[in-house]
This record gives structure tokens, sequence and C-alpha cells, in this order.
């Protein structure tokens, strides 16, 4: 007895330090009535396999920009969907970011789904049977800039939140995006509309790695509410050309502290004592600056950012010179006699 103790208290503890979770959420009493009557969705091939699991089995991206918008219809040799028994990866119209056809990953059925709030466990523990994804196999070029993908998402979940999560990884390790997040849920059923997403993958550019987009979700799109889905359109895997802003404002031919300096969308900044600002890191293309500060003039000015280069802006908030005529009032005191008084 002792020893089947013993046996249970280190499963226990496995179990735990693994990340699993003893005891699954329950689902509401409305889920529960749908599913009396539910009909799972023809998955369409009928191979009941993972197709493909192996990474390998795409063409390995070596030229960049690699783009693919899916408005062929159809997957391409670089992008290697794959799905588990009760998941499925289809290219899908209607679903674009303002065009027609968009890579759709959803769930089917309820059968065999773990339920938990916890973003990576939900992934792990719902693998491979509600899984599906994409794979690529990226050999890097060694051109100048940051090896970078970007893609445009929508993710959509039916009765929880928790019914869907997806996340990126190279060479299964999960990857942070710009904002350090590595595990994505949404806030709306019904999507919170397309948004970008751009994943730095200069640590991996030393040599070929395999890129994944891997996702999990229990029902199929538009099963209840948005049902669980990931929708993904204009995938990019690029070398990202930046380059740098040095920002210098005056007024009256002087340095012009505590002046806020800003470009609509990215930032804005407070000029130090010698009025100066930086911005870093920007994609190449036209950006307009804005600065102000109470008592002096507002100004834009329309900068470029060349890769690789520091490109110098000059913004002069100098207040407006005003001119002030005097202001004559003529008065009619008797006819032919008239008082003029001038004031300032």
């Amino acid at each position: 007895m002792k020893k089947i103790t013993k046996f249970l208290l280190m499963l226990v503890a496995v179990m735990l330090s693994s990340g699993v979770m003893l005891a699954q959420l329950q689902i509401s009493d409305l889920e529960k009535q749908m599913i009396q009557n539910f009909q799972p969705k023809d998955l369409g091939d009928g191979s009941g396999q993972i197709v493909p699991f192996n990474v390998d089995a795409a063409t390995p991206i070596t030229t960049f920009p690699f783009e693919d918008d899916f408005e062929s219809g159809a997957w391409s040799p670089y992008t290697e969907p794959f799905h588990g028994l009760e998941a499925n990866a289809t290219i899908a119209f209607g679903e674009g970011n303002n065009s027609d056809y968009a890579a759709m990953l959803e769930g089917n059925s309820f059968s065999g789904f773990y339920h938990t709030t916890a973003c990576e466990v939900a992934i792990a523990n719902n693998k491979p049977l509600h899984n599906a994804g994409i794979n690529m196999t990226v050999v890097p070029s060694g051109e100048p800039g940051a090896l970078t993908l970007r893609f445009d998402y929508n993710l959509f979940w039916s009765f929880a939140n928790y019914y869907t999560a997806f996340r990126v990884t190279v060479d299964g390790n999960p990857v942070a995006d710009a904002n350090g997040v590595t595990c994505f849920k949404s806030a709306s059923a019904n999507g919170e509309g397309y948004q970008t997403l751009n994943f730095d993958l200069s640590a991996y550019a030393g040599a070929q790695f395999d890129l994944q987009i891997d996702f999990i979700g229990k029902y199929y799109r538009n099963y209840y509410q948005g049902g669980d889905a990931l929708v993904i359109d204009n995938l990019e895997v690029f070398y990202l050309a930046t380059g740098d802003f040095s920002v210098d404002v005056t007024a009256d031919g002087a340095p012009l502290a505590g002046a806020t300096v800003g470009i609509e969308g990215i930032n804005e900044y407070i000029t130090d004592a010698t009025g100066h600002v930086d911005f870093l890191g920007l994609e190449t293309g036209d950006y307009e600056i804005y600065a102000y500060k109470d008592a002096y003039s507002y100004a834009k000015k329309t900068a470029t950012i060349v890769a690789f280069q520091t490109t110098q802006v000059d913004i002069d908030l100098s207040p407006p010179v005003m001119v002030i005529n005097p202001l004559a009032i003529t008065e009619t005191l008797n006819p032919g006699e008239y008082l003029t008084t001038y004031i300032g």
C-alpha cells in the first residue's frame, strides 16, 4: 500500500511539474445542451491523419522577401498545413483581410478537448488531436537587416476564450512577438478584427530552421458565435531594413527642451535639455513628424527613413511674430466735425 501511495504522489508531482492540470474546467449548460445534437464538420480530405506533422515536408524558403497572401485559393509548397483528427487547416474563401482568401485553422468537435485557461498548457494538452498549423522551413540568406516573420490574424472562440490559442515556434520552441508575447488568445468571441504580428527571427538567422504557426481549437468556425478558429493572411518572411531619425527642436535659434515630438502610430518623446530626441529602428519609408509645446508654434515635417542610415530632422517652433496695427475710431461730433482716437 505504501508503495502504491508513493507511486501516486510521484505521478502527481510529475504531472504538476509538466504543467498538466489535474482538474479540468467545466463546460456551460448551454454548451451541454447544444452538443446533444452536435454534428461534426466534414474535414474534407478524409485521411484521418496528421497531415503532415513533419515540418521538413515544406519546400524550403530560400528567397526573400517571401510573401503568401493565399489568393491562389490553395496552399503553396512553402506553407505546409497540418492538422489532427479533430482539427482542420484550409484556405478559406471570404476570410481574407480586405481580400478573398486566408489560411484558416479550426477545431472540429468536443471529443477529447482539454479545458484550461493556461495558454501554453492548453496547446500542450490538446496536441495532436485538436492541433492544426502551418509549417515552413527557412534557409536564411544572410542579407542585411533583421530576419522577420509578419502576418495578419484574427482569432475567434465559441463558448470560452480558452477554447482557442496559438503561438509561433522555431524548431519547436515558442518565440515572442515584438511585445514579448509567446501565446495568443482573443478577448472577443467574434474576433477583434485583423491585427498584425511581428516576430524577430534574427537569433535564428545563422542556419536553417523550422518555423511553425501552432494552433489549437475545440469546435469548427462559426459553430457557435465565431467558432474556434484562427485566420491568417499576408504572411511574410523577410529581412527588415530599418533606419533612425535624429530630431532637433529649436525656438528662436536656441534648443527647446520639454517639447513633445511624435510620429502618429509610433511613439511620442519629450526633448531633452539640448532639444533632441531619437526615433530608432523604423522601417524604410516616409513619416510625418510633429512637434509642439505650450506657448510655442505647432509644426509638422515629412522625412524619409533610409535603410541603415540616420536621417537628421530639424524642427523650428519659434512663436509667430505678431504685428498689431493701430486701431482708429472716428466719431462724428457734428456735421463736418469729427474726432479720431487711435488705440495701440
